[in-house]
């Protein structure tokens, strides 16, 4: 069972995500965006981040079964259940396509996409790196 902190934290993270998705409409309309095309480029990049998150999810699948390993996602709480990590990581996916296929590819002379995309991959290999290291494996 979720303790309240663990459930106000999922929360947060749910409007959290909304903010930014909402703030990101508010913005690229403010600028007088329009939507842009999705490319092939920002198809493999967001391939690339699913994988990613694919294994995070797996290795975190792992930690939940595992005695030796505690998660340290203050989000999912110390020891939590397969089912909220599914719900989260299929939190995570959605949103991180919400916002690439929102976010403006020439906004000052910026590609916004390109750089959530980019900075998220990093953020998750970073991640699966660090539990590949103290030898958490991953399980589907």
């Amino acid at each position: 069972m979720k303790s309240k902190l663990q459930r106000n934290c999922l929360i947060l993270s749910a409007v959290s995500y909304a903010i930014v998705i909402y703030g990101l409409c508010v913005l690229c309309s403010c600028a007088g965006w329009k939507p842009n095309h999705w490319t092939k480029a920002d198809t493999a990049r967001e391939a690339a981040f699913l994988t990613v998150l694919a294994v995070d999810y797996g290795q975190t699948a792992d930690i939940v079964d595992s005695p030796e390993y505690y998660e340290l996602n203050p989000i999912l709480g110390r020891d939590p259940s397969i089912q909220q990590v599914r719900w989260y990581f299929a939190g995570c996916a959605i949103g991180h396509y919400c916002v690439a296929r929102i976010a403006p590819t020439d906004f000052h002379g910026l590609n916004l996409r390109k750089w959530w995309q980019h900075i998220w991959i990093v953020i998750e290999g970073g991640q699966v790196w660090k539990n590949a290291s103290i030898g958490i494996g991953w399980r589907f």
